[in-house]
């Protein structure tokens, strides 16, 4: 795992653990009702999801099991 790949995955993990601590007994209508709550958390997908992109190639040879 390169420096990037760590770098990457505490990016993730940053950017995942407000979003959870903020969906903690949140309701999917709640989701579909809140703009602020909904932008929040796409938001955080979104990061997660660019961070995840950048992961090398030998990282996720590494990790199959993870989409």
């Amino acid at each position: 795992m390169t420096r990037d790949d760590w770098l990457l995955l505490r990016d993730m993990l940053d950017t995942a653990r407000p979003a959870h601590q903020r969906a903690k007994g949140r309701t999917r209508g709640d989701l579909n009702s809140d703009v602020d709550f909904r932008d929040a958390t796409v938001r955080r997908v979104q990061v997660i999801g660019e961070a995840a992109r950048g992961l090398s190639d030998a990282f996720r040879d590494a990790h199959p099991g993870i989409p």
